[in-house]
């Protein structure tokens, strides 16, 4: 399913308010300079893979019934994207890009992908997919959980650990990190760089 404004119109994708706006395997939102969802009033849908696109003006309010892979998404480097609930797992060799990824509470990020944005918020943030690594070219201000998965032989990010790679300031003041473990300890004295 394509839903798109004219990418110089002013009218934006919103939400019918019901509890799922839209079901889809691919799920492609352009909005040009206007808005996806609204504050308060996400777009809510059930889609296997997303893609979305807001221009100068757009703001991006996004909700997932459960979780997606989230490919290829931009709001302009002036705008934020909010992700109000669901799982949004980056994909693998993916980019998202914004000023600001809001994480709210309910929601949760992770994937293999790459996040081009200040993130911060009170939801979830699990880098991989069981595991992986998930990068974050900007600054990480959670108040929320992050979670962090280690398997053994705890020897290579991405393979046996999650890792979340922060090209940026990171602040962990009013958060909490939990980090979930193997059934196999690792080794007194083994350091597993996480973050």
């Amino acid at each position: 399913v394509t839903l798109f404004t004219d990418s110089t119109g002013v009218g934006g994708v919103v939400s019918g308010g019901a509890a799922t706006d839209i079901t889809a395997n691919v799920l492609t939102v352009t909005a040009g300079q206007a808005d996806i969802g609204a504050s308060g009033n996400p777009l809510r849908f059930n889609a296997t893979t997303l893609v979305t696109t807001t221009g100068v003006n757009g703001l991006q309010f996004l909700s997932e019934v459960d979780t997606v892979t989230w490919n290829t998404s931009t709001a302009t480097a002036a705008n934020s994207i909010t992700l109000e609930a669901g799982t949004f797992n980056v994909g693998t060799g993916q980019a998202i890009t914004a000023s600001v990824l809001n994480v709210n509470a309910g929601a949760t990020l992770g994937g293999t992908g790459t996040v081009n944005a200040t993130v911060t918020g009170a939801g979830n943030v699990a880098p991989g997919t069981s595991p992986g690594i998930l990068t974050i070219n900007g600054a990480f201000n959670p108040t929320g959980t992050t979670t962090i998965e280690l398997n053994s032989p705890y020897v290579t990010a991405g393979t046996d650990f999650d890792q979340l790679v922060v090209n940026g300031t990171i602040n962990l003041n009013g958060s909490t990190l939990t980090v979930q473990g193997g059934a196999v300890a690792p080794a007194a004295g083994t350091i597993i760089p996480i973050l």
